[in-house]
């Protein structure tokens, strides 16, 4: 497994390209109907547990937990979701709270998927972030969750292939034409 660095992740990354990306995956997720499919895994693990809280971490611009929290409701799942990020974007963080009827909740303070502060119990989500993570930080994600007694449920629809990284150096003339 190749690492390579993104600049999103670093903290000197203009807060306005990094909000601009995130945007643009929530977008690319709600078109590639990414909750649909997500959908089962964390309905079952709540339907085991009787968890009934998601704590998205990693969220970026909320990605697709808005629309996978409603399946989750449509499911008869009462579910509601935390959104989270090491470098919030706590204006759409916020407003995507706003829009969702209850259902979702913002949490502004920065939150370090490596050590989830004991406030923030349910389910543990990544939606296609896992990546983001060196091997040695992924282990203490997954331990992290382990010794919370915390569920965890991980999911990426990247891919490292030619055809998938021609896409990503498009990403930005995707988003202007869908805007």
């Amino acid at each position: 497994r190749v690492h390579a660095v993104e600049l999103e992740d670093q903290a000197w990354f203009p807060a306005v390209f990094r909000d601009a990306g995130t945007a643009y995956l929530r977008l690319a997720a709600d078109l590639a109907g990414q909750p649909a499919y997500m959908a089962p895994t964390p309905a079952q693990v709540l339907r085991v547990t009787g968890v009934r809280r998601v704590i998205d971490l990693c969220s970026g611009g909320a990605g697709p937990i808005p629309a996978l929290i409603e399946q989750l409701n449509q499911a008869g799942l009462e579910t509601t979701a935390v959104l989270t990020d090491r470098y919030p974007n706590v204006p759409t963080l916020e407003a995507v709270a706003r829009g969702s009827g209850g259902r979702v909740e913002a949490h502004p303070e920065p939150v370090d998927a490596t050590s989830v502060p004991e406030v923030l119990t349910g389910c543990r989500i990544l939606c296609n972030a896992f990546h983001h993570f060196r091997p040695q930080q992924a282990r203490r994600i997954l331990q992290s969750a382990v010794a919370a007694k915390q569920p965890i449920a991980v999911f990426e629809a990247t891919e490292r292939s030619v055809p998938f990284l021609v896409g990503i150096l498009f990403a930005p003339i995707f988003f202007a034409l869908a805007c």
